[in-house]
């Protein structure tokens, strides 16, 4: 697996810039040529209603109403995060999973067997077996278009400039200030998220709230879900040996009568 290059490409996305236009959702579909889903009203603006196997970036509709200073509604483009430290990529049996020196994580088709096995170990639950194809996808980070010296689809089309794209140190510079300068016009709530979590990253966000109103995992909580699988083994192990523990009194019972 290649390491990492000291110049990891990474992008930022500014949600305090983001007016939920989905040109970045309609940019991804039609650059990666993904089929339309046929969807149904679930309560809110967001279309389709979630991240899927054929739908890799989706704008949701988050609504604050009467909170603070920022707008009624918040969005939050939503994408794969390319994680240095992927739980996708430790999870998965066949290879299938593999990073790039740009930091990319990327899905190999042909040697995806659709096992499924990355879809509950990414965090950010952005994996899902593609109905058409059969096998797990999700964002590529346009690694295509990046290698010939192209932005990302999304960032390409943003009206607003929340998507920015470049070498990951400059953007965490670039959040970092950018929240500076929020917080020094009273927007005190605002954070750069990713920065550290699972080693880094490579979607970058800055953050008007903080992470749950985006469905996000708290950093300073967080825990890979391969991580809890040791605790839940532990915690059937002692349920197992406690119903053992009672079986064998009750048998003991009846050998005694």
């Amino acid at each position: 697996m290649p390491a990492m290059s000291s110049r990891r490409k990474a992008m930022l996305v500014d949600l305090t810039r983001c007016i939920g236009c989905r040109a970045c959702q309609v940019a991804c579909k039609e650059w990666n040529e993904l089929p339309v889903e046929v969807t149904e009203m679930a309560g809110d603006y967001a279309n389709p209603p979630s991240l899927s196997g054929d739908t890799w970036k989706q704008v949701k509709f988050i609504d604050r109403a009467g909170e603070g200073v920022w707008p009624a509604w918040q969005f939050y483009s939503d994408s794969c995060k390319h994680c240095a430290e992927a739980p996708c990529l430790d999870a998965c049996p066949t290879g299938a999973i593999r990073r790039t020196e740009e930091g990319f994580v990327l899905i190999d088709a042909d040697v995806c067997n659709g096992n499924e096995h990355c879809v509950p170990a990414c965090p950010f639950h952005v994996i899902d077996i593609s109905p058409t194809r059969r096998v797990a996808q999700k964002c590529t980070f346009c690694h295509d278009r990046v290698g010939r010296g192209l932005q990302p689809a999304c960032a390409k089309v943003c009206p607003t400039d929340c998507i920015a794209f470049g070498p990951r140190d400059e953007l965490v510079e670039a959040g970092h200030a950018r929240v500076a300068h929020l917080s020094e016009e009273g927007h005190t709530g605002t954070q750069l998220y990713g920065e550290d979590l699972l080693g880094g990253l490579n979607v970058l966000y800055v953050l008007p709230s903080e992470p749950r109103v985006y469905g996000l995992p708290d950093p300073a909580t967080f825990e890979r879900p391969v991580d809890r699988l040791p605790r839940a083994w532990l915690a059937l192990g002692l349920t197992a040996a406690a119903w053992a523990g009672v079986l064998l009194a009750l048998f003991g019972a009846f050998d005694a009568t």
